[in-house]
């Protein structure tokens, strides 16, 4: 088997494995409730789970907050470049230089793509939510592996 095929199982069992564990993390918002928070862009994606690193629970989070992102995420990937200081080693990043788009999936889950204009380290983020609230966060980066977190949306 080769090391590709090894890591997209191991990425994939444990996001399984997440989702179960986010369920019972955090109450759950109803569709309704899901809808006006995506469409507002008011809301936080708290992660319970890094694929490939230890549980957050909590301590990392995506935020939009109408024309702000906030984001501050662990990366334990491999890294083209090194890091300039300590601060460098996760995805921290306050912006207001990004686009937003949400679709509306047929199933009623949504797709959300956040693409930022000028950030050294990641390119975007796309967030998949399924109608409960929980949700699995890619962040795509440039010149690292692109990272897999789970958890869940909330409103702000």
């Amino acid at each position: 088997m080769s090391i590709y095929t090894s890591q997209t199982y191991i990425v994939a069992l444990l996001t399984i494995i997440s989702l179960f564990t986010v369920k019972f993390a955090t109450a759950q918002l109803e569709e309704d409730q899901l809808k006006n928070v995506i469409d507002s862009k008011n809301f936080s994606f708290t992660v319970t789970h890094e694929s490939g690193g230890d549980f957050a629970l909590g301590n990392y989070y995506l935020h939009v907050v109408n024309d702000s992102l906030s984001v501050m995420l662990p990366y334990s990937g491999r890294s083209g470049t090194a890091s300039y200081t300590v601060d460098d080693n996760g995805i921290n990043i306050h912006t207001k230089d990004f686009t937003y788009q949400a679709t509306l999936l047929k199933n009623r889950n949504y797709t959300i793509r956040i693409t930022l204009n000028n950030d050294r380290i990641t390119k975007s983020f796309s967030l998949q939510v399924n109608k409960k609230g929980i949700a699995m966060l890619v962040a795509n980066c440039i010149n690292r592996d692109n990272s897999v977190y789970t958890g869940v949306i909330q409103n702000l």
